[in-house]
């Protein structure tokens, strides 16, 4: 999947969600659906009416992109700009828990975070 076909999956999500052509649980299995396909074969898909916060961190430390990375928060900084409640209805996976795993995945790989997004060290 290229950076350009995750961007337009995720926010054909956002949009269905905001609209209430999709329920919650529908737009939470679309983002996790949209993630493994990333990950690749990696990781086996967890039910998203269990998902634990571990298996949520799994499939963020799966992408090793730092574009890639930059894309997924900055939809997630697009979503919370909404308004709207977190739809994975779960104070484990508020928008700050999505960050901070984003953030420590990008620096565990040698990324700088910017307020743009991350990139690699030039050192």
């Amino acid at each position: 999947m290229t950076i350009e076909e995750f961007t337009d999956e995720i926010d054909g999500l956002i949009n269905d969600f905001t609209n209430g052509a999709i329920t919650d649980i529908e737009f939470r299995t679309g983002i996790m659906d949209t993630l493994i396909a990333v990950a690749g074969p990696k990781l086996e898909k967890p039910n998203m009416a269990t998902i634990q916060p571990d298996e949520f961190v799994r499939l963020i430390n799966c992408i090793e992109n730092a574009e890639l990375l930059t894309v997924i928060r900055d939809t997630v900084r697009a979503y919370q700009k909404t308004g709207k409640p977190s739809p994975l209805k779960d104070e484990r996976f508020g928008f700050a828990y999505v960050f901070k795993s984003l953030d420590k995945r990008a620096i565990d790989l040698g990324f700088i975070k910017y307020s743009f997004g991350y990139r690699k060290s030039s050192n």
